[in-house]
């Protein structure tokens, strides 16, 4: 009886020890994840794919409508900064032109 004990609390304590385990290493691999994603959502790296940054007063713009016309606006791009006057604004819809 005292031999299935220590057996069962033996098997008990392995569980516990995988299962620990397993657990920190899924959160380190969630954590990894998490900061993959961080570094390729910094603004150095998105600039690095081709988006720009836009500006104005010193104030990222990311709606359009907050673009007031006849402003200066900055756009940043991966090696450049663009200094311009905004003299018109037109919606896009979609336009295959690009």
């Amino acid at each position: 009886m005292l031999d299935q004990r220590s057996l069962a609390l033996s098997t008990l304590k392995t569980d516990f020890t995988i299962a620990l385990s397993l657990y920190f290493k899924n959160r380190k691999n969630e954590l990894d994840a998490i900061r993959r994603l961080v570094k390729n959502l910094s603004p150095s790296r998105l600039l690095t794919k081709g988006f720009a940054i836009v500006m104005q007063h010193d104030t990222i713009i990311t709606d359009p409508s907050k673009i007031d016309e006849n402003t200066v606006i900055k756009t940043i791009l991966k090696t450049t900064i663009i200094h311009s006057n905004v003299t018109e604004k037109t919606p896009y819809e979609n336009q295959p032109e690009l």
